[in-house]
């Protein structure tokens, strides 16, 4: 009986203790679950702060995110995407990008498919999609924005695509900034034609077609009749306006298929693709004319033009585009010899025309030493403070047949000869830097000159030697020489070009690119050749006061121009608004009438002592 009770008083007791124990493990299980509650409360309240703090980041930023599931429907969309895309987040959740980007084009301007949509694409392949640029009409309307786009992929651990982030800034502005760039590299700005540079590269393509299909080529040298007479008369304003009629007249009398393109001053250039014939090509200068002869009425004047055209065709006589351009070249020159309005076709018969340009020469070197050459010089101003910079030496021939003859009107064809334009060019710079030290001085500045370099002196293999040779003869400090050459010089043949241009800055005088923007515009080479000067094309100041286009441009340059470094005259500056404008742009010098016509030496301190009467007196110094 004893040995009963005390069996049950230790089952009693285990008993008692295991309850004890349970309980005590029990509250420790229900401080721990509580401590994990609470733990798990802390982290998914953390969790749903992060996702706010994210989600406010994304709403807040800029740049357009959207959220697609597996299927590439949208989920989510920050308000940067619907004021980017132009579209409601009704509009959004749950339609594919492919549908709201309609008729996207890629930065080579052709369609975006499904396969090349960025999120589609992501889908298909698993690999993200970085960077697509992609042009698309705003909202359904035919505004087109340009986006660069990134699209990546989130997988989950077997790898299956869960959902796709979509990315996209827009670059809008920034493309028509490039597009704007590009347009004045290969426009002319006053006509808005292809210049130069592009019209070769058209011409170029349409040889190499040609050959390919056994067809011709015909290429027009247009060159208005008497146009110098319009700009001594009317003012160089009025000129431009016409050279601008000129350019619309001229593209609407051909075919879409032909190219018309400013070729720089007064000559145009028309590239005839698929022409084989002269008879083929006689019906299109006769509309051209036509078109021309058409009355100009502008600022109360009827203004009568004519056209002279020179044509060579391909492959009868040129196979490259050197000859073919010079041909063609040739051809204008007898077309203008036979009278105003006529046509010339090449035929080895103008050869002729090559002997007078040896007579031209012969006459050029006697003038040369007979006395009849003779130096101008116009003022370059301050536009900081009015103050004579220096002078640009323009040249003058006194010819015993014609009289007193400008540049323009033999330059060319002494270029073409070859011969004298290097005794001419020795003589320019010789009588320069030796009537340097009596060029008027003011504010205790050192005398500078400007000299034009024509492109058969500049790519002589002996420049560099001749300049150097020539500081040392006269003893004038380098940097009061400024050596002037034309885009068109400074873009044949650019790496041996830059070669010359270090070697003469080595010597120390200064360089400048002048008539900048006259159909060889390249912004590259800029930056490339050690250029101290900018001079702006008289072109882009004419009109800056009446055209908001033409202002923007002129600033442009000017921008440029002070961006690099380089020292910006603006040439062309004929009225006290042309000045006022520049100022404001904050150019850096300029010369034109207003300031002094070109004059000889002897007429150089009267013309200096008058350049404060007609500076405007609310243009004070800084």
């Amino acid at each position: 009986m004893t040995t009963l009770l005390q069996w049950l008083a230790l089952v009693g007791l285990i008993a008692g203790s295991a309850y004890l124990w349970g309980r005590r493990v029990r509250r420790r299980l229900e401080g721990r679950i509580s401590d994990l509650k609470r733990s798990i409360l802390d982290v998914s309240l953390k969790m749903e702060q992060n996702e706010m703090r994210f989600h406010g980041i994304v709403e807040a930023i800029g740049a357009g995110v959207t959220l697609h599931d597996a299927s590439g429907g949208i989920v989510f969309a920050n308000p940067a995407t619907q004021e980017l895309l132009g579209v409601t987040l009704d509009q959004l959740i749950g339609r594919q990008m492919i549908e709201l980007e309609g008729d996207a084009l890629g930065d080579d301007g052709q369609p975006i498919d499904r396969e090349r949509e960025p999120v589609a694409a992501v889908l298909a392949t698993g690999e993200p999609v970085r960077d697509l640029v992609m042009g698309i009409c705003r909202g359904g309307s035919s505004e087109r924005i340009w986006l660069v786009v990134s699209a990546e992929p989130r997988k989950d651990q077997d790898g299956r695509i869960t959902e796709v982030i979509c990315t996209f800034n827009d670059i809008t502005e920034r493309r028509r900034a490039h597009e704007r760039i590009r347009h004045l590299a290969y426009h002319d700005a006053l006509t808005q034609l292809p210049n130069r540079e592009l019209f070769l590269d058209r011409l170029g393509v349409a040889l190499v077609q040609a050959r390919r299909r056994g067809s011709g080529v015909g290429l027009l040298f247009v060159d208005l009749d008497g146009f110098k007479v319009i700009n001594d008369s009317l003012g160089h304003s009025f000129g431009d306006s016409v050279l601008r009629i000129v350019a619309r007249r001229l593209t609407q009398a051909v075919r879409a298929s032909d190219t018309v393109a400013r070729f720089g001053g007064d000559e145009f250039t028309v590239l005839l693709p698929g022409v084989m014939t002269g008879d083929d090509v006689l019906p299109v200068t006769r509309r051209l004319q036509e078109f021309l002869r058409r009355p100009i009425h502008f600022e109360g004047r009827e203004l009568a033009l004519s056209a002279s055209i020179g044509v060579a065709l391909f492959p009868s006589d040129a196979q490259e585009i050197e000859t073919l351009l010079k041909n063609a070249d040739t051809a204008l020159y007898r077309a203008k010899e036979l009278g105003r309005d006529h046509t010339e076709i090449y035929t080895p018969a103008l050869g002729e025309r090559v002997r007078e340009l040896l007579d031209l020469d012969a006459r050029l070197r006697v003038a040369v030493k007979s006395g009849e050459l003779e130096l101008h010089y116009q003022p370059i101003v301050s536009l900081t403070d009015g103050q004579l910079e220096g002078f640009e030496a323009l040249l003058r021939w006194h010819d015993p047949r014609r009289g007193l003859v400008m540049p323009g009107e033999f330059i060319p064809s002494a270029e073409a000869a070859m011969g004298a334009i290097h005794e001419i060019g020795a003589w320019v710079m010789k009588t320069a830097c030796r009537q340097l030290g009596k060029l008027p001085v003011r504010a205790g500045r050192l005398p500078r000159v400007a000299v034009n370099l024509s492109a058969r002196q500049f790519h002589a293999g002996d420049i560099v030697e001749f300049v150097r040779s020539l500081l040392k003869e006269s003893a004038i400090a380098p940097e009061s020489l400024e050596l002037e050459i034309t885009e068109g010089v400074a873009l044949h043949g650019e790496s041996a070009t830059e070669k010359i241009l270090r070697k003469l800055k080595r010597l120390g005088v200064r360089l400048a690119i002048d008539d900048f923007g006259t159909g060889y515009s390249s912004l590259s080479y800029l930056r490339r050749f050690p250029i101290d000067t900018l001079k702006v094309d008289r072109s882009f100041v004419q009109d800056a006061v009446s055209s908001r286009e033409a202002a923007g441009v002129t600033r442009a340059i000017i921008g440029v121009g002070r961006q690099l470094g380089l020292h910006v005259v603006a040439e062309g500056v004929e009225t006290e608004e042309h000045l006022r404008l520049l100022r404001l742009a904050e150019c850096d010098a300029v010369q034109g009438y207003l300031l002094g016509r070109p004059a000889p030496l002897a007429e150089l301190d009267d013309l200096v002592g008058k350049i404060p009467e007609r500076w405007p007196k609310e243009l004070a110094i800084r």
